[in-house]
């Protein structure tokens, strides 16, 4: 039981109903407001309505029940493009629009070929993603805290409404959803970077050669094999392993030979060699969030310069709004870089026309209180400034005194989610750095000169997006975050992943640059930081022969969640036995089991020492149990957990391997 709830596809035609509505309706909008080519029209309508409908989705999901909360917004983008479009001079749709058909089948091959790849892997399939999903589609919108119900979650889910949407309506698993989700960002990022190419370079094959390279662009660190082992074992001293890295046990030296071991990884484990710190290539978006908040970055870039109709300030307002819910870092990255554009523009009043930008500044604006609104990470914060919470407000003090926030560094140094922190002013350091950022970083001066003189000149998003490139790195360089110091490193791929595009579209722009010195040294580049791509793809590919649940979930949980989710009371607690978020994921109810990223003694105590009425005083109705807790229990324990008073709401098992799982009902114990 992998793809729905029912075990019947036909339950997936609702949430494609809904679908088709948005997509025409996008496809009607962005062929309407915006000056698009023919070839950009469809695909950028299906980006503009997609995140016109999650937004909506969010917002409706304030006041409405789950099933018109993912149904109305659709059907409100139809009839706006549709009288958008009856009111234009130009036909409804134009029949050119569907010329693209190539692309829509290459669109179709990459979908369906990550779509398998997700389906076989578990990394990110966590307590975050999968619970977020299961609680926005029961109804929880915006969520809460899915480890407390007590608080709102202080954390983006804009990439997860597409989930939601797709368990609501489809009758999709949280995993199947998450991983269709996965998909399909992955997709429309490959597809919008094309057409960003295309803007620059107007030849085809140009546009499908830097897709195909942006998918597999990553660092370099495999050249580090090649060196000699005395110089490899000199570099250990300097390297402080993080996270998943420590796991390898072994030194900077030998683990570069040996393969990342990972909970939910392919059958062909990555190779820690073609790894890199700082960003991962595309074909390893196994997140789906920073993929969304590429597709944003894409989209806003593609229809910034061209509004012509004052519905793209809402639009672009939305565009933005979504981007803070998606990827806040990027959203505060682009308004950082709005600032810096116009007062560049206040200074040099005659280098261009600002009037023509105005509808993107006004929706940039518009977007600032909306995202303090909306629900996510800004609202929050707000939230509890506002309010005054004295927890919050305390932990906030308890990080800055800590150096827990965002904090000036110097020397400056770049931040490392494998090796740690690299200090520029140590050589053994900055060759680690140098190598796992890749040669992208030479290229940073021939990158930037580029787009500076395309801005000096009038091209005001490409010098937005240089801007923004440019600031991201230095925001990298010389602050940290060390509460989650990984973190930091948003910045720099916010940065790379800019660079990138840029850097291909440089390299391929005319053939005097590509005969050059520079031009050819750069296709070298190209082609070393493309092999380590390749390396990861191939690894990854594997994970399409081992379909799996989920890390931590097997087809027992999935019987129990096909047979409950969405069927209990949404205000009633659950409280999984041995998992603290499994039971939510499964049913869509929320539990209490963690404070401040500490687990309560109350559950700790009833892990170890279960009472019924240890369960009802902390508030919990349902309790799901599987064999390996059950097997802890005294024989007293057990007997008490099969008091009449309780209710057995649903139970699966496997006779032959002693395996079950059951979700119990303790209503009926109430004395």
């Amino acid at each position: 039981m992998y793809w729905f709830r029912s075990g019947n596809p036909i339950d997936f035609l609702p949430w494609l109903a809904v679908s088709f509505t948005w997509i025409i309706g996008g496809w009607l909008l962005a062929t309407h407001v915006f000056s698009l080519e023919k070839h950009e029209r469809l695909i950028i309508g299906f980006g503009v309505g997609l995140t016109l409908y999650l937004w909506l989705t969010n917002i409706m999901g304030h006041w409405l029940n789950p099933v018109l909360t993912f149904t109305l917004p659709g059907l409100l983008i139809l009839f706006l493009g549709i009288v958008v479009a009856w009111r234009a001079k130009r036909p409804l749709i134009n029949k050119e629009d569907l010329t693209i058909i190539p692309v829509l089948a290459i669109s179709a091959c990459l979908f369906a070929y990550f779509l398998l790849v997700q389906r076989g892997l578990g990394i990110f399939d966590d307590r975050k993603n999968l619970s977020v999903i299961s609680l926005m589609a029961n109804g929880d919108i915006p969520p809460h805290f899915y480890m407390n119900a007590a608080y709102y979650h202080a954390y983006h889910y804009g990439s997860q409404l597409l989930g939601a949407s797709l368990m609501r309506l489809g009758s999709m698993f949280p995993w199947s959803a998450f991983d269709f989700g996965k998909a399909t960002y992955f997709t429309l990022t490959v597809i919008l970077v094309g057409l960003v190419a295309k803007r620059y370079l107007k030849e085809n094959w140009k546009a499908v050669v830097v897709a195909l390279l942006f998918i597999f662009l990553s660092g370099t660190r495999y050249l580090l094999m090649f060196l000699p082992s005395r110089v490899l074992e000199s570099l250990d001293p300097f390297v402080q392993f993080q996270g998943v890295s420590q796991d390898i046990g072994a030194p900077y030296s030998k683990a570069l030979f040996m393969d990342l071991v990972i909970g939910g990884d392919p059958p062909n484990r990555y190779p820690f060699g073609f790894l890199n710190g700082f960003r991962h290539p595309l074909i390893m978006a196994n997140a789906g969030t920073w993929s969304y908040a590429q597709v944003l970055t894409l989209i806003i870039w593609l229809v910034a310069a061209r509004s012509k109709h004052w519905l793209s300030v809402p639009i672009l307002a939305i565009l933005f709004s979504h981007l803070a819910l998606t990827w806040e870092s990027s959203y505060g990255l682009l308004l950082i870089a709005g600032l810096f554009s116009l007062a560049y523009w206040l200074i040099n009043r005659s280098t261009f026309n600002l009037s023509s930008q105005r509808y993107l500044i006004l929706a940039a604006l518009i977007s600032v209180p909306v995202s303090f609104l909306q629900g996510g990470t800004l609202t929050e914060l707000m939230r509890n400034l506002l309010s005054g919470n004295q927890a919050y407000l305390q932990a906030e003090l308890r990080g800055i005194e800590a150096g827990g926030l965002f904090s000036f560094q110097f020397p400056p140094a770049l931040f490392s989610a494998h090796l740690g922190k690299l200090n520029i002013f140590s050589p053994q350091q900055m060759i680690l750095a140098l190598f796992d950022l890749g040669p992208i970083i030479y290229f940073v001066p021939w990158i930037t000169s580029w787009a500076w003189k395309r801005f000096r000149k009038g091209d005001f998003v490409t010098g937005l997006i240089i801007i923004s490139a440019c600031v991201s790195a230095l925001i990298f360089l010389f602050f940290t975050y060390d509460r989650t110091r990984r973190d930091i490193g948003r910045f720099i791929g916010h940065s790379i992943m800019l660079w990138n595009i840029l850097f291909l579209v440089v390299l391929l722009e005319n053939k005097q640059k590509q005969k050059s010195f520079r031009g050819i040294v750069g296709w070298i580049s190209a082609i070393l930081m493309f092999v380590s791509g390749v390396a990861l793809g191939i690894s990854q590919t594997s994970a399409i022969s081992q379909p799996i649940i989920s890390d931590n979930l097997t087809g027992l949980d999935a019987a129990i969640s096909a047979m409950t989710w969405g069927k209990l009371p949404t205000e009633d607690l659950v409280m999984d036995t041995r998992l603290t978020w499994r039971a939510t994921a499964l049913s869509g109810n929320h539990t209490i089991a963690l404070h401040q990223g500490k687990t309560l003694p109350a559950w700790s105590k009833l892990n170890s020492d279960p009472d019924i009425d240890g369960f009802l005083d902390a508030g919990y109705r349902y309790i799901y149990v599987d064999e390996l807790w059950w097997r802890f229990l005294s024989d007293e324990e057990r007997n008490a957990l099969q008091n009449e008073c309780i209710e057995v709401v649903a139970e699966v098992k496997d006779e032959e391997q002693y395996l079950f799982r059951r979700l119990l009902d303790l209503a009926e114990c109430y004395q």
